[in-house]
């Protein structure tokens, strides 16, 4: 779009040749450019400087514009049509705001093709739609680059959103149909893993599979609940399960090998999953029912550790041992795949009973130190226990806060607090505190000289230290043949830590 000097309307101009008119406000006026343009409509005085006011526009170039003008400091163009002199059409319209934005211009691109292009002004935003419907909405940052959320909307209810970094897609895009999670897609370094409808955006019986850009499969097939067969027959014979969840909070990828029959496994399937930047984080082996797995299972970490021993419901953990990352052994039941129930046992301290979450303990429980005291409390948290009540083993307690990170206890009076909350509740006393730490030592446990663990044979390669594995075969790695243990490592053992039953995981008596 052109841009036009609309102030200094005047015979002195030195970009004007002609003037035809007397010069007064909101009277009608010619005005005639240097380079051939004209314009025609009415002026407005603003001190001693008559400006464009409203009228008709016609560039010595062909284009044309018409409607209300503002400044060539600000927005030349307000309230009208500017017309290319290749037919394409531009709506702008202008918005009164209060200080200190004061107005907000849109401009409404047609395009001669059918296709339209939106752009606001003050926020930044854009909106691309081609003649077939096809909608693109983007927004730019003060530089003016692609550096925010995108969507692409489609005329059959198709939204395909995600994130842009230097122009770049990046992350998760999640692609949903009349706000239902289809599938998701992963670019790393612009390139793409996922699977996505051979008619995208139109749905499909064949899918075609990219890994990190590269196309390894234009026949792979829908498999049902976010599931692909992305090589060989996953329904009766021996293939491999792609599995792409929706959820942008926790994205997760995983990879399948197994033998079907009906979706059901014969014999045991192997999975390996992958995070949202496509690193492994996890390997699963166990019996599949209906793709999901069912019955004895073994989960173990990325670098071997081992994360889950027990059964699964369905794909969810149901009852069996738990190792979190850098804390302690849960043993129980489960609720939506993560600890509810049962007994987590802490490294040196003692072994808690009661309710549990992902983090740890949680809620109404009570912990048993090897000494012979105890935590009970309500507020149960992954460090601490609030309105706790500390019993000391000759039965002596108190009533205050536990710290199980650095193993003290604070006394709290909870009493004296509410009374002066009562009395008054603008100038409540601080609670009384006072700190006493509690140092426990005794002898070696002689049941696990001391590990706090009990060693078993690995249920996956039966102490042989080889077990069916994952290498890396191709451009992502496949199940195949096998290999060192990756569940033990090839030891043929494993440790369940600090589950050691007659001390508790202290390792001490």
């Amino acid at each position: 779009m052109k841009k036009l000097d609309t102030y200094n309307v005047s015979k002195q101009a030195a970009n004007i040749s002609k003037i035809e008119g007397a010069l007064k406000e909101n009277k009608p006026i010619k005005v005639i450019y240097n380079d051939g343009t004209v314009f025609e409509g009415t002026l407005y005085k603003n001190y001693k400087d008559y400006i464009l006011n409203e009228g008709n526009l016609v560039f010595a170039n062909g284009d044309s514009y018409k409607g209300s003008f503002g400044s060539v400091y600000s927005e030349p163009y307000t309230q009208g049509v500017y017309r290319f002199k290749d037919a394409t059409l531009v709506t702008i319209t202008t918005e009164k705001k209060e200080a200190p934005i004061y107005s907000l211009t849109t401009r409404d691109y047609k395009m001669t093709d059918g296709a339209s292009f939106m752009i606001d002004n003050y926020y930044m935003r854009n909106i691309y739609t081609n003649a077939k419907g096809y909608k693109f909405s983007y927004y730019l940052n003060k530089e003016k680059k692609l550096n925010s959320h995108a969507y692409f909307n489609y005329p059959n209810g198709i939204l395909l959103y995600g994130k842009y970094n230097n122009g770049v897609p990046d992350g998760i895009w999640s692609i949903s149909k009349n706000s239902n999670g289809i599938n998701t897609l992963c670019f790393k370094n612009g390139q793409v893993t996922g699977c996505i409808s051979n008619k995208f955006p139109e749905e499909s019986d064949l899918y075609y599979f990219y890994y990190e850009n590269k196309l390894l499969n234009t026949k792979a097939t829908y498999a049902g609940a976010y599931y692909y067969c992305v090589n060989g027959d996953c329904l009766n014979g021996t293939g491999e399960l792609f599995y792409s969840s929706t959820n942008e909070n926790k994205p997760l990828f995983l990879f399948t090998k197994a033998t079907f029959n009906n979706k059901n496994s014969v014999s045991e399937a192997h999975s390996v999953f992958y995070n949202g930047q496509l690193e492994v984080i996890k390997y699963l082996k166990g019996p599949l029912v209906d793709y999901e797995f069912h019955g004895k299972c073994h989960e173990v970490y990325a670098d071997g550790s081992p994360c889950f021993v027990g059964e699964m419901n369905m794909g969810n953990r149901a009852k069996g041992y738990y190792f979190y990352e850098n804390y302690g052994t849960f043993e129980g039941d489960f609720k939506d795949h993560y600890p509810s129930f049962g007994k987590i046992t802490l490294p040196g301290l003692g072994y808690y009973e009661g309710n549990c979450n992902s983090e740890g303990m949680k809620g109404t429980g009570k912990f048993y130190f090897a000494d012979g005291s105890t935590v009970k409390s309500d507020n149960f948290q992954k460090y601490s226990a609030a309105a706790a009540t500390y019993t000391l083993k000759n039965g002596q307690s108190e009533v205050g806060i536990y710290h199980f990170d650095k193993n003290t206890f604070e006394y709290v009076d909870y009493l004296g607090q509410m009374k002066a909350y009562i009395k008054s509740l603008e100038q409540a006393n601080k609670p009384q505190i006072a700190t006493t730490t509690t140092t426990r030592s005794s002898g070696q446990c002689g049941t696990c000289h001391g590990s706090g663990a009990v060693v078993i044979t690995c249920s996956m390669c039966k102490g042989n230290g080889k077990s069916e594995t994952w290498v890396k075969v191709n451009d992502y790695g496949r199940y195949s043949g096998k290999g060192t243990c990756i569940y033990c490592r090839g030891i043929g053992t494993m440790s369940l830590s600090n589950s050691c039953r007659s001390c508790n995981g202290s390792g001490k008596n």
